[in-house]
């Protein structure tokens, strides 16, 4: 059973594409291509082609135009496109055959092998940046996952319900990642769990063996980049860690050449971040922001950059204890999350005294 690789692009604006930091799939797909010799696609859902350069010939990926599915709650839930990333992958992997399909987003970076064939929908349980599964046995999965989002998307009491199952809050509405594991919960017979090896983030990294890594994700780590291209994000550029990680930077290097180099980063970038570099297992060295797997800390990791001045490091470390503590605890507690309701949305009933 082969594998075939997917990735989605949205409608950002600018930068182009293969250029683009905060949502660097060029990178994403250079970093796979040093042990992955199989199809990949970019599943391109944005309103109008962009320009991807030489680099679907250079990486040998396809980028495939896809209406999404959910354009009917396009009025009702903010970032629509979003939801609909997952029956949107399923819908191009079934129309072409495909038995093991993987996802991943933009700022997933591989560092080992991809892995092996699964029949279940196969994630690390709560983050949906990357799966597994069979398309052609998942009739069932897509089917209700379809059903909920859309149900949530018009019945704000059931929305609130799912919101529940997930460890933050969002400001889409309705997303994914309170859909599954709420889905977890009611058909536990559709999904698998991935070893937590093969999706890596600073959440769990000090729980796992480098030597037996499969992938990094980037979410919910963060590196300010202060020299962007225009139209780039300074606060959130994870494109910048094939620069920054040695591990990263090591699969990056192996092929691209340099004018790959200066065609996807500016040259103040270049100048920058080329020679500050950090290991992954000096992160999980020094991360004392919690260990447990599936943990929601969002690290801030200007603070390993070589030369960083121990003021600008301490700041971003609090800031990130901050909101590590700030979701753990209404994740444990069952805090009620607050909802800016949709303006379409249903407003619930209340019980009024005589």
């Amino acid at each position: 059973m082969s594998s075939v690789f997917y990735h989605c692009w949205f409608d950002p604006r600018e930068p182009e594409p293969y250029c683009h930091l905060g949502t660097p799939v060029v990178l994403s797909i250079a970093t796979l291509r040093q042990s992955f010799a199989g199809r990949i696609y970019v599943v391109d859902l944005s309103e109008t082609p962009r320009d991807w350069s030489y680099f679907p010939e250079k990486f040998d990926f396809e980028v495939v135009r896809h209406t999404p599915s959910f354009r009917q709650v396009a009025a009702a839930v903010r970032e629509w496109k979003h939801l609909s990333r997952i029956p949107d992958v399923h819908a191009v992997a079934a129309s072409r055959g495909v038995e093991h399909a993987v996802y991943s987003d933009a700022d997933v970076f591989w560092l080992g092998s991809p892995p092996p064939p699964s029949i279940r929908f196969t994630f690390n349980g709560f983050n949906s940046g990357y799966y597994h599964y069979n398309p052609a046995v998942a009739a069932e999965f897509i089917s209700l996952f379809n059903s909920y989002c859309i149900r949530a998307a018009h019945d704000l009491r059931f929305r609130n319900r799912l919101k529940k199952y997930c460890w933050y809050d969002g400001w889409y509405g309705v997303w994914d990642e309170m859909v599954l594991p709420f889905m977890m919960r009611k058909h536990p017979g559709l999904f698998s769990i991935c070893p937590k090896e093969e999706h890596i983030t600073t959440g769990n990294l000090a729980l796992v063996d480098l030597a037996e890594a499969t992938a990094f994700h980037a979410n919910p780590s963060s590196l300010s980049n202060p020299y962007p291209r225009p139209g780039g994000n300074r606060q959130h550029s994870p494109g910048i860690y094939a620069l920054t990680i040695k591990e990263i930077s090591e699969r990056t290097q192996g092929i691209l050449d340099e004018d790959d180099f200066v065609t996807i980063f500016a040259h103040t970038e270049l100048d920058e971040f080329r020679y500050r570099q950090f290991s992954l297992a000096a992160i999980r060295d020094r991360l004392h922001l919690g260990a447990r797997a599936g943990s929601p800390w969002h690290t801030e990791l200007d603070c390993f950059l070589p030369g960083a001045t121990p003021v600008r490091g301490a700041w971003k470390r609090i800031r990130g204890h901050y909101w590590g503590i700030r979701h753990r605890i209404r994740h444990r507690t069952g805090v009620p999350k607050t909802f800016r309701g949709l303006p379409d949305a249903p407003k619930e009933r209340t019980a009024t005294a005589l």
